[in-house]
């Protein structure tokens, strides 16, 4: 219950950890290259939204797939007709809110970072 997910929020801090280290030292370099502050947030959100959209496309594909292959099987076998229902009331909510979380989770560390002075990023994580 909650003590899991305490657990499971502190392991992903730990995880999580490095990248950040990671992306604030590439945040400091393309700062002191010129880069301006709104130009990486709109990067890194972007970089967010992509990968929630492929994961998303190829989640569905592969649990459409899944779920048609398991419903004409379970036709097959039992000899009734079973049809198969894409669960399109789900993804009109599931979706928007997974796109919304890409956002929220590229938007507020991103912006933490880049109110850092650039020396500041460079001299802690070099």
């Amino acid at each position: 219950g909650g003590s899991g997910s305490i657990q499971g929020a502190g392991r992903r801090g730990k995880v999580n950890s490095p990248v950040n280290q990671e992306q604030s030292k590439e945040l400091g370099v393309l700062r002191a290259l010129g880069a301006g502050r709104f130009r990486l947030a709109w990067t890194l959100t972007l970089e967010a939204l992509t990968l929630v959209v492929a994961a998303s496309v190829m989640g569905i594909m592969i649990g459409a797939t899944v779920a048609f292959s398991v419903t004409s099987q379970r036709s097959l076998f039992t000899q009734l007709p079973l049809p198969f229902n894409f669960p399109w009331g789900v993804m009109s909510w599931l979706l928007p809110t997974a796109l919304l979380s890409a956002v929220a989770a590229a938007m507020f560390p991103a912006a933490a970072l880049l109110k850092t002075r650039i020396a500041a990023l460079l001299r802690s994580y070099l």
